[in-house]
């Protein structure tokens, strides 16, 4: 669901006429999930993929030749042929996608607005989508909004808690998920070597808070995709941070005394991810024969064989990916 974080802040920034593109089901396989969006806006602008590049251009082609007609359409791509007979792309993935197109209103665009200040806060929102009338619905842990008036609210609620999300009822028409909060990633030193995995996880879809102790590393201009920048010595930060169980933590600042700080207490929060830069001797005199938690990673990443920055961040991001999708499953 990362990308729709992407389509959402795209749809904000100004007022262009613009359709998103959502994929609501999947029959067999295919190169994106269920809840994997797509904008494109009048002026030619496309942010996002549905595909691997099979259906978006045909989709394009269908959506302008609707215009301004376009409110709500449910659109089906067959990609089990490995011919053109079936829609003219022998592409042979072995699955149907379906597809709703919607125009965004403005009053949509407040919707979403309002949806990126619940996921800004922490908050997740769950939407509702009835696909044939453009009526949606989004659920909040304290109350609800949206353009569905005399929606059954208590009935919709009771579904949506009974369900496995992202899930599409054909028979209503109805297409529900679940919109998350952006998983944090909190970095712990700011030097050189750490700016490589600060764009890569913010391109991965983290929101990533830098924290350094020194004005000269903590800068916009050296990490310009971090959502936050927190200057101040550890211990300062920890007793003002507020931690969350989603959040994952990587530890380089290459101060023994700062690390072995920043370590202790970290065991102590409820984190799915730990990870600590540096050898496995300098870890072994870090933790001084303390038990480390499950979720504690060091050496730090995938073992790739990573070397120098831009690969050791492929390793770590890796990794976090990967410890968080087996948290998914559970």
């Amino acid at each position: 669901m990362a990308n729709l974080h992407m389509m959402i802040d795209a749809l904000l920034e100004d007022q262009e006429v613009a359709v998103l593109a959502t994929i609501v089901q999947v029959e067999g396989s295919a190169y994106r999930k269920a809840g994997a969006s797509m904008l494109f806006k009048k002026n030619g602008e496309r942010v996002g993929l549905l595909s691997g590049g099979c259906v978006e251009e045909d989709l394009f082609r269908r959506i302008s030749e609707l215009g301004d007609q376009l409110t709500s359409a449910l659109i089906s791509y067959d990609m089990r042929a490995e011919d053109d007979l079936s829609w003219g792309m022998g592409a042979g993935c072995n699955g149907m996608i379906h597809i709703h197109a919607e125009a965004i209103t403005q009053e949509k665009r407040r919707h979403y607005e309002r949806v990126r200040d619940c996921l800004h806060a922490g908050k997740a929102v769950t939407a509702v989508t009835q696909i044939d009338s453009s009526r949606s619905l989004f659920l909040t842990e304290n109350g609800h909004f949206g353009n569905w008036p005399g929606a059954p609210l208590q009935d919709i609620q009771r579904t949506v808690s009974a369900l496995h999300l992202p899930h599409f009822d054909p028979s209503a028409n109805l297409f529900i998920h679940r919109i998350e909060p952006k998983p944090r990633l909190i970095l712990f030193g700011a030097g050189p070597d750490i700016v490589p995995l600060a764009n890569l996880a913010a391109d991965t879809g983290f929101s990533v808070i830098v924290t350094d102790w020194r004005p000269a590393y903590c800068t916009s201009s050296l990490f310009p995709k971090a959502d936050r920048l927190i200057t101040a010595f550890p211990e300062q930060m920890l007793s003002e941070f507020q931690f969350l169980p989603q959040d994952a933590a990587v530890v380089a600042t290459h101060h023994f005394q700062h690390d072995q700080a920043i370590i202790d207490f970290l065991f102590s929060q409820q984190l799915h991810y730990i990870g600590l830069l540096g050898s496995a001797n300098r870890t072994k005199r870090l933790l001084n024969g303390k038990q480390p938690p499950a979720h504690f990673y060091s050496p730090v990443g995938l073992s790739i064989g990573a070397e120098g920055p831009e690969e050791i961040a492929v390793s770590v991001v890796a990794e976090i990916i990967q410890t968080r999708k087996r948290l998914a499953v559970v």
